[in-house]
């Protein structure tokens, strides 16, 4: 009896099974890589949010030669004991008499607050950006970080970051670390 051979090669199930490892072992490699660039991504939107928002508080100040504020924005600002105000800005606090858009806030940075019925600026990872205006006029704002170093700017613009935390341990704390900031 003689053995004839088939001139059809096909892979093998143990061969089949040594790529299909050795990719999922790429895709586990890959995968904290994106994750990084994702989040790096995140962090350079939200650094640059800040500093249009910034752009446009300083055009608002150069045009009216006071800082915004609306009724709206009344009703949820906290003030702190310098006179200075800290606010979850809704998005008609640029609003004004004379029409200019200082910021153009695009549909994906924009969350509707049913409690205030406004829409807040959000960043990145959904937190509302949080801004402290120098509503008193004293040339500077208490840094939200540490409370004892004054900034000498007219307004101080921060998001919570990816992990949504913000503590009194200054700009270096561990929950202040990936916080964007205005200064």
């Amino acid at each position: 009896m003689q053995i004839t051979r088939s001139n059809n090669r096909a892979f093998t199930l143990i061969e089949m099974l040594v790529v299909m490892v050795i990719i999922v072992i790429l895709a586990g490699l890959l995968l904290p890589v994106v994750q990084v660039a994702k989040t790096s991504a995140d962090q350079a939107r939200a650094k640059e949010n800040i500093h249009q928002m910034a752009a446009a508080f300083r055009a608002y100040f150069s045009e009216f030669g006071r800082w915004p504020s609306n009724t709206v924005a009344a009703a949820t600002i906290s003030v702190n004991t310098d006179g200075s105000t800290d606010s979850y800005i809704p998005t008609n606090l640029f609003a004004n008499t004379s029409s200019i858009t200082f910021y153009d806030f695009s549909s994906k940075d924009i969350l509707t607050n049913t409690t205030c019925k406004c829409f807040l600026i959000v960043d990145p990872w959904k937190n509302p950006y949080v801004i402290r205006l120098d509503t008193g006029y004293t040339g500077s704002v208490k840094n939200p970080f540490d409370n004892s170093t004054p900034l000498q700017w007219g307004f101080a613009i921060w998001s919570m970051g990816p992990d949504g935390a913000n503590d009194l341990g200054g700009d270096t704390s561990l929950a202040n670390k990936d916080n964007p900031k205005s200064w």
